[in-house]
């Protein structure tokens, strides 16, 4: 999704080639090449070793790019690995620590591919705990994405079972697509060897609020150090009490920074009651200006000001249109 932006250039190629440089000495191939659909000495596109890099390039980018039309954040959160981004667009790590933290975190994460799986339950936490019981400790809960929808991880011929038993129960599940299980007892053997590659972070302040998916609420910026994201890949995500303290705090408009919305459904479901506007940035099969332009223009019909001097210098082809002549009449339809 990230092809078209990078081809047009601008904040967006630029940005990724900030994040491929950062990147390379741990990876050794190039971040760039993988998001323009290169062949190269990368590994396949699938691995998870180069998924994630990938995706922390294009949050950063993507990020970089709002802002570059006007739209600043005042507060980030993230979803597991994308909390590597927020910190990043925090200030609490700077893109080289980000780098290192996506890298070596995804390179230790593939030494378990094919041993587990993670699947999404339509169920709150109470609920699919009781339904994990009879599978003891092959089983575990992953992530309470909100109050109704919780992610479950382990061994994958189990997780396969209880997929299949919810499904013939009438209950929404389904498998996620990877081969490993994030967020389970699968990962402790990897956390001292991660413990060890991130013992060099120095994480600073924040300039945004962060709020931690693995605590449950705003962190300052030098909490997230080597043990931090030991805990952000081992620990439950509760990305429900995270968001929860959003809106409480009254943050109720959300940008999803992804190459494809993932959360906009549970974030949309959160903030029903309380006002709260969702949009994405890009989207499969579209993934250009065109699409951001979209998103923006869904933020100012839901009444969130932007700064058009801004965005229409930046956007080919667009500019300010005269009024007509005569007076406008204007009737409110809601």
């Amino acid at each position: 999704m990230g092809r078209e932006l990078l081809a047009g250039g601008g904040v967006f190629a630029s940005v990724v080639d900030e994040c491929d440089a950062a990147l390379r000495p741990f990876t050794g191939w190039s971040v760039r090449e993988v998001l323009a659909g290169v062949e190269g000495d990368h590994p396949p596109f699938d691995r998870v070793d180069v998924v994630q890099p990938a995706l922390f390039a294009m949050g950063v980018a993507l990020s970089a790019v709002w802002r570059s039309l006007g739209v600043e954040p005042a507060a980030v959160v993230g979803h597991s690995q994308g909390e590597v981004v927020a910190a990043v667009v925090s200030g609490a790590l700077s893109l080289e620590q980000g780098a290192r933290v996506v890298a070596l975190r995804s390179r230790a994460v593939l030494s378990c591919a094919g041993q587990g799986g993670m699947a999404l339950v339509g169920r709150p936490l109470l609920e699919v705990e009781g339904f994990l019981a009879p599978y003891g400790d092959a089983l575990s809960v992953a992530a309470v994405n909100t109050a109704g929808s919780t992610v479950v991880s382990g061994r994958a011929v189990e997780l396969a079972a209880l997929v299949g038993e919810l499904q013939g129960s009438g209950v929404f599940a389904r498998l996620i697509n990877v081969d490993y299980a994030s967020h389970n007892a699968q990962m402790d053997p990897l956390l001292p060897g991660l413990a060890e590659g991130f013992a060099g972070l120095v994480p600073g302040e924040t300039d945004i609020a962060f709020y931690s998916t693995v605590s449950g609420r705003v962190a300052g910026g030098r909490e997230l150090d080597g043990g931090y994201w030991c805990r952000n890949l081992r620990e439950p995500v509760r990305f429900d009490r995270a968001l929860e303290g959003l809106l409480d705090d009254g943050h109720t408009v959300f940008v999803e920074i992804s190459a494809h919305p993932v959360l906009s459904m549970p974030l949309t479901d959160a903030g029903a009651d309380r006002g709260g506007v969702v949009v994405g940035s890009l989207a499969r099969d579209r993934g250009g200006m065109e699409q951001l332009l979209h998103n923006a223009g869904l933020l100012h019909t839901h009444g969130h000001e932007l700064d058009w001097d801004r965005i229409l210098p930046a956007t080919p082809g667009t500019g300010l249109v005269p009024l007509p002549t005569y007076a406008f009449q204007r009737e409110h339809h809601w």
